[in-house]
């Protein structure tokens, strides 16, 4: 065995701050420069929910039942993953400045986001 496999990964709580600075920096700059909806929050549902209509339900499969859908509304653009920050995180880097919209396949509700950020 070489020294490298012999390493066991260090507890994220157990690295120093400024390295669980960067990393968390890292993870969450995608998000820094996201856009945020010029309608009012009853319109912008309406419209997200129709764009998710026409565009993202005709390109489910019954394998995508359960995944999260983050969809740009201002684009169009959309994720699909069964882990919604993963799929937040590509589609911001994907499409700075998105407005997103995240739905869970065959919920009947939209799933509030966990973190908004905007710039101050």
């Amino acid at each position: 065995m070489s020294a490298l496999t012999d390493q066991r990964p260090i507890p994220f709580a157990d690295l120093p701050a400024e390295e669980r600075a960067r990393i968390v920096d890292d993870l969450l700059q995608p998000f820094v420069n996201l856009g945020r909806p010029k309608q009012p929050p009853e319109e912008f549902e309406r419209l997200a929910r129709g764009l998710y209509e026409r565009q993202v339900v005709p390109r489910l499969t019954s394998d995508d039942d359960g995944r999260f859908v983050v969809l740009d509304t201002e684009s169009g653009e959309f994720e699909l993953d069964d882990d919604s920050f993963a799929a937040s995180r590509r589609l911001a880097v994907r499409c700075p400045g998105a407005v997103l919209w995240e739905t869970r396949v065959g919920s009947v509700r939209t799933v509030v986001p966990r973190l908004v950020w905007t710039r101050a």
